[in-house]
């Protein structure tokens, strides 16, 4: 005899109280979706950083002088990206939805841009302050960091590449 086991009655009822369809419905529009996801990754991201270079008193990637004023940015970028996603719509349902490659792109793309646009405004923050005695003794690595902005930092060291390459 051919019974049916009992897991099997069981999920098959399981599969009957949720109705299940083999296939998925249709995620919807979700330009709108992505754009609030991006900018929640951004400013979560660019809140990490402040919070990451104020602990570590990096120059480089700090917008601010003194460690506490860049602990509040970072806190407060956080729960506005939190705010600004979960606050502009229903983020639990079914349509309109992200698929996986959608989040990852957009996630590597909210990271890239915030530690880009992290560097260039702190650069521009801090483009008129010069570290006397660096002519001398160059840093290596992230010391070069906490002592020197970005920007300036990479144009002195093509510089020397280039000394070096002729």
């Amino acid at each position: 005899m051919n019974a049916p086991y009992p897991s099997d009655m069981i999920i098959s009822k399981v599969l009957f109280f949720f109705k299940y369809e083999a296939a998925a419905p249709d995620v919807g529009d979700t330009k709108l979706l992505s754009l609030f996801f991006f900018v929640f990754v951004f400013l979560g991201s660019v809140g990490v950083l402040q919070i990451a270079a104020s602990y570590n008193r990096m120059k480089a990637l700090s917008f601010f002088r003194g460690p506490k004023t860049g602990y509040v940015f970072g806190v407060c970028a956080i729960l506005g990206s939190i705010l600004i996603f979960y606050l502009t719509g229903d983020r639990n349902v079914i349509a309109p939805r992200l698929e996986g490659g959608q989040v990852l792109g957009l996630t590597f793309l909210g990271l890239a841009t915030a530690v880009v646009a992290t560097l260039a405004i702190a650069s521009y923050i801090k483009r008129k302050q010069v570290v006397d005695g660096l002519d001398e003794q160059y840093p290596d690595g992230m010391e070069a960091l906490d002592q020197e902005v970005y920007l300036p930092l990479m144009k002195r060291l093509w510089s020397t590449l280039k000394k070096k390459g002729q």
